[in-house]
């Protein structure tokens, strides 16, 4: 269920340079701007490439940062010589990243992300693979051949490589999430509301977990205005810009015929991301439906079908929870 249940391969990474606010972050923006992000999403100033890489080198060899900083200057050392092709040296930079703060993981992953997000599955296996070659075995690389499998419609295959990144880090929470997802694209609605329980008592300040269960809930048309809404309420009232939670409480209104709560949740979905859900669209068109706002309704109806062909087919079905 996209981020709901846990929503280039031989190219330059697709995903932001390596930020992050540290204690030294004042100095190192005066010393090594042209190796530095901050927040931006791009590397800062106005530098050519051969500049960019002799700051990221001179910061690296100065022996004077560790940790998160030091790992940010050889994940955006490694973004630069992967363009050139140097994959030797991008494997060595991303390994001493790793080495020196392994949360640089989530950014490193972020290809593979992406790769998935466009569908283009056997690239995001490749790269992978190449992950496999270059970093230590972490949870996330076989979580994410799991999250594959899942959308592929492989769902052992999925329960296999979830259960070994359940192994790789025991008590994971995102992956015992996803180990729900699998229970509810089975079926057994039952198991994978007991999950998001768990996950909801252990973690009663995450709003992941009730939009998780809330989306279930409403998907299966279960309790939906006695638990369902107001596990998306708490859910917004935490989140309140999360586009997959706006998305899970515009499906419950859609169960209770509140259309036009329904309507706003789904526009609010919509709005708060540059790449909109096809579940979105079609859940927005059911409830323009249900309005009488015919031509809407077509019209979105047509852009969810445009972005993911036979929406309409598994819409409200526990086929979305792979999604």
């Amino acid at each position: 269920m996209r981020a709901r249940f846990m929503g280039l391969a031989m190219a330059i990474f697709a995903v932001a340079p390596a930020q992050g606010q540290t204690a030294k972050s004042d100095e190192i923006l005066a010393k090594y701007e042209a190796c530095t992000a901050h927040g931006t999403g791009a590397l800062l100033g106005n530098y050519t490439f051969e500049q960019r890489l002799k700051v990221c080198t001179a910061a690296i060899d100065s022996h004077d940062y560790q940790g998160e900083d030091l790992a940010a200057f050889h994940f955006n050392r490694a973004l630069l010589l992967r363009s050139m092709g140097r994959m030797a040296e991008v494997q060595s930079d991303l390994r001493a990243a790793y080495a020196a703060w392994p949360e640089i993981m989530y950014t490193i992953i972020l290809p593979v992300r992406d790769l998935m997000y466009q569908r283009r599955y056997d690239l995001a296996e490749a790269e992978l693979d190449w992950l496999d070659k270059t970093v230590p075995a972490n949870w996330m690389l076989p979580f994410y051949r799991a999250k594959i499998r899942l959308a592929q419609g492989q769902l052992d295959a999925a329960a296999k490589y979830a259960d070994a990144a359940m192994l790789a880090q025991p008590g994971n929470a995102t992956v015992l999430e996803f180990q729900g997802a699998i229970k509810a694209t089975r079926g057994d609605v039952d198991g994978a509301l007991a999950t998001l329980d768990q996950l909801v008592a252990q973690y009663p300040d995450k709003a992941t977990y009730y939009n998780s269960r809330c989306y279930l809930r409403a998907l299966v048309d279960r309790d939906v205005a006695e638990r369902a809404l107001p596990d998306c309420d708490k859910a917004v009232s935490i989140a309140p810009q999360s586009t997959e939670i706006r998305d899970s409480r515009g499906l419950a209104y859609l169960r209770l015929g509140r259309f036009v709560e329904s309507i706003a949740d789904y526009n609010a979905a919509i709005a708060l991301t540059d790449h909109p859900a096809a579940a979105s669209f079609y859940g927005r068109a059911l409830a323009e439906q249900g309005a009488g706002q015919k031509l809407s309704a077509e019209a979105d109806i047509a852009a969810a079908e445009s972005l993911s062909p036979g929406i309409g087919k598994k819409f409200n079905t526990l086929a979305m929870a792979a999604e």
